[in-house]
């Protein structure tokens, strides 16, 4: 029993990055020479991140229960980008794990686009109807005030309150279709900058590369400010959006780290994964 602790400690020691000399020359030799080894080693690896990703959801639920009881106001905030770094990744990560919440959040987007198309269609709506009855409507009455003293009549006119409802309703009209296009008209684009095709670097190369036998990868820099320091990887291709030119960029695949690649860009060092979705890197 005391042996499989002091095995266990020697594990965690190696993960947390606290072997040094000869003791992690041993320990990476044994990596390589023993598969039953680094097998444990990745599984030990796999426990703790699991044992991490529940604390993250029991204080995602806590968050809930304790500061935000109605789910609405919580996705309220996500959607217009009012929380703060530490929720904003609480939030990301439920939204990676459960389908159900994703499927909220996108309903909720879609319901507030459909409240704006409405709130406009009723605007425009208003103000057809009241163009119709403008023209139903006589002209405005027109009195003449006769004076002796004056050669001339003089003309008063007085206009009815529809007119000034016509005037109000294409004001507010206007400031609809401005919201609107603020909110729709600014889409940004994606430019592609450059593409490479790299070699990644296995480090330790008798675990294998993603299970798969993958040794290159396409890599596309792409121009796009709202996504600026974020990167998808699938299907042998990373993407990384970035405004700045790239001159030297490096992948190393590692079977016992979690996430397995180390990214590098220009002497930046970014740990990665595979994901069809913008991810920051960090």
């Amino acid at each position: 029993m005391e042996e499989n602790r002091d095995y266990t400690a020697y594990i965690d020691a190696y993960l947390e990055g606290k072997l040094s000399g000869d003791e992690l020359k041993e320990f990476e030799n044994q990596l390589k020479e023993n598969v039953d080894f680094a097998l444990e080693v990745k599984a030990h690896q796999i426990l703790i991140n699991t044992v991490q990703q529940r604390s993250i959801e029991e204080k995602l639920k806590a968050f809930e229960a304790s500061f935000i009881p109605d789910k609405t106001s919580l996705i309220d905030a996500y959607l217009g980008k009012e929380l703060t770094e530490e929720l904003l990744e609480l939030v990301e990560n439920k939204i990676r794990d459960d389908e159900q919440f994703k499927d909220e959040i996108e309903a909720q987007k879609l319901l507030i686009e459909q409240v704006k198309r409405d709130f406009l269609k009723g605007k425009l709506k208003t103000f057809e109807d009241s163009l119709s009855e403008e023209k139903e409507e006589k002209t405005s009455p027109v009195f003449k005030v006769e004076r002796p003293q004056e050669e001339k009549s003089k003309e008063v006119k007085f206009y009815t309150s529809r007119t000034f409802a016509a005037a109000a309703s294409i004001c507010v009209i206007l400031l609809a279709a401005i919201f609107m296009l603020k909110d729709y008209g600014d889409k940004p684009t994606n430019t592609i900058v450059s593409t490479y095709t790299i070699k990644v670097e296995n480090i330790n190369e008798g675990l294998g590369f993603a299970d798969d036998g993958e040794s290159e990868v396409e890599v596309e820099v792409i121009k796009n400010k709202e996504l600026e320091g974020y990167y998808e990887f699938e299907n042998k291709t990373l993407k990384i959006y970035s405004s700045e030119k790239i001159s030297n960029i490096k992948l190393e695949f590692d079977a016992t780290s979690d996430p397995s690649f180390l990214l590098k860009l220009d002497g930046k060092k970014y740990l990665i994964d595979y994901t069809s979705k913008p991810t920051q890197l960090n």
